[in-house]
């Protein structure tokens, strides 16, 4: 098991004072709802918050604990930002690098979080990714606010700093069994990893197996083989990278600002303004033709959001397009 990574670390430093906040409200048995004053969170996410803050290892509610403590330090950050008339240059120039520091990190949380949503949509986790693409927009508009904060260019330097917040692309594989709230912390022993059920469930599964006769076995493998010949080797051998679509590739329409490739998926970004001028038959529509050359090209979905982050819909092949609120 590889260690947390230097990036989830940095970014978890940033957050320090308010992940401690919120684990010793927990530890002292406290109500949460005091400790998470400024956080915009609904009750199934508070219910995740305390689950994480007691032992929970699923990483997606690793990132509801970073993105409450976000939102926590944001609004306290946000009230130094005083009119510039009443501060001296240096304290105009220390707010200004803490609001682009909270920037850095909120696109971070936007970024991990969706990799999530992605995982918890493959694996076919439709209601948990529905929930946390939720509390993901709820990120997307505090990130959005901040952004009218700061200038475009100290907001392009944030985006910048991100990139060293988020786990590297090629590896961004999160190992949710090491996150312990309480661990947070410089100091102290990391705690050994709970029992995953996955763990138990296969351990459970293999010494029933072991039980079973031989003839029995024999049978699974050869119908495992004669499964794996007829369907995955044709795959295999004639499986092609799947092509990179632009803009003009999917629909060259005024809406999209911006297509990224990431097989099996694609990331489209959406105009706000176009965006909240259309219908929610326009809308759909737009999302039908997007998935439509998305499902030509071999794509398996189509993930849609806002110039801030914030998630509106998505196209699925085996479910088709979806609007979210």
């Amino acid at each position: 098991m590889r260690p947390t990574s230097q990036a989830t670390t940095e970014r978890r430093a940033q957050l320090a004072l308010y992940l401690d906040q919120l684990s010793a409200a927990r530890a002292a048995d406290e109500d949460l709802n005091a400790a998470i004053a400024g956080a915009d969170l609904d009750s199934w996410e508070l219910s995740q918050l305390d689950d994480a803050l007691v032992g929970a290892t699923e990483a997606w509610q690793a990132l509801i604990v970073e993105g409450v403590a976000f939102q926590i330090k944001l609004q306290t950050d946000l009230g130094f930002a005083v009119p510039a008339a009443a501060m001296s240059g240096e304290d105009q120039a220390e707010v200004r690098e803490l609001l682009l520091g909270d920037a850095a990190v909120g696109l971070a949380l936007l970024e991990e979080t969706q990799r999530e949503v992605n995982d918890l949509v493959l694996a076919g986790e439709m209601e948990l990714a529905t929930r946390l693409t939720g509390f993901r927009n709820k990120l997307g508009q505090r990130v959005n606010h901040l952004r009218g904060q700061v200038d475009e260019q100290d907001f392009a330097r944030a985006t910048e700093k991100s990139e060293g917040y988020c786990e590297p692309k090629e590896d961004a594989e999160w190992q949710s069994a090491e996150f312990r709230p309480r661990t947070f912390a410089t100091e102290g022993p990391t705690p050994p990893p709970m029992e995953r059920p996955q763990a138990r469930l296969l351990e459970q599964r293999t010494v029933t197996n072991e039980s079973r006769p031989i003839k029995g076995w024999l049978m699974v493998l050869g119908a495992s083989i004669c499964l794996w010949a007829a369907l995955i080797l044709p795959r295999i051998m004639n499986n092609q990278p799947l092509p990179e679509l632009t803009v003009s590739d999917v629909a060259p329409r005024q809406e999209i600002r911006q297509v990224t490739s990431k097989p099996p998926s694609l990331y489209v970004e959406l105009d706000a303004a176009a965006w909240r001028g259309m219908s929610s038959e326009s809308r759909l529509s737009l999302l039908d033709d997007v998935g439509q050359t998305a499902s030509a090209a071999g794509y398996n979905g189509a993930q849609f959001t806002l110039e801030s982050g914030e998630s509106v819909g998505r196209w699925l092949k085996a479910r088709g397009s979806e609007l979210i609120d």
